[in-house]
């Protein structure tokens, strides 16, 4: 018998091969677990982080100090254009999705990472980052127009927001390669 929450420490009961388990499960059918640190039930620092801001909450709400949390998270300024899908699929309520179990990332984490590389200043390696972008977005459109395959990971709507973005930073940053 296994336990599989990835909330809690795993436990094993191994009745074939230590007879102390299978004794101290018949006299009393109870599984004692313990609820891990957020650090060690998640796969990425952005859910270990969640997680453990949302233990923060429910031990705030539970002594009555109260404040919401999340509306606070969400307002900061990398995630405040996030909408009530991405907010969703971030804060899965199924501890078994796979958003919180899975290594990858989602396509919240890729539309962050090329929101801040379309933001980015030049004294911080901007250049890169949006030439980058222009490659990512010419091969967009090439595969859009030869109908090779569609770009639904992050869909039409992000693509052209990126493209405004670019174009906007491009036009403020004076020399960059075209």
């Amino acid at each position: 018998v296994t336990t599989e929450d990835p909330a809690y420490w795993r436990v094993t009961l191994d009745f074939e091969r230590n007879s102390q388990h299978l004794k101290a499960f018949r006299e009393n059918q109870t599984v004692s677990v313990r609820r891990c640190p957020a650090g060690e039930a998640h796969n990425s620092v952005f859910n270990s982080t969640l997680a453990a801001l949302n233990d923060s909450q429910i031990s705030l709400a539970a002594s009555s100090i109260g404040g919401d949390l999340w509306q606070s998270v969400f307002s900061l300024p990398a995630l405040r254009g996030l909408d009530k899908a991405d907010v969703e699929l971030i804060l899965s309520p199924d501890v078994h999705s796979s958003i919180n179990t899975d290594e990858r990332t989602t396509v919240v984490d890729d539309r962050l990472v090329l929101g801040n590389a379309a933001a980015a200043t030049m004294s911080r390696g901007g250049r890169d980052d949006l030439r980058n972008l222009r490659v990512l977005l010419a091969w967009a459109e090439k595969a859009r127009e030869d109908k090779v395959g569609e770009v639904r990971w992050l869909g039409s709507e992000v693509l052209e927001a990126l493209r405004g973005r670019v174009e906007e930073r491009m036009r403020m940053v004076s020399g960059t390669e075209e």
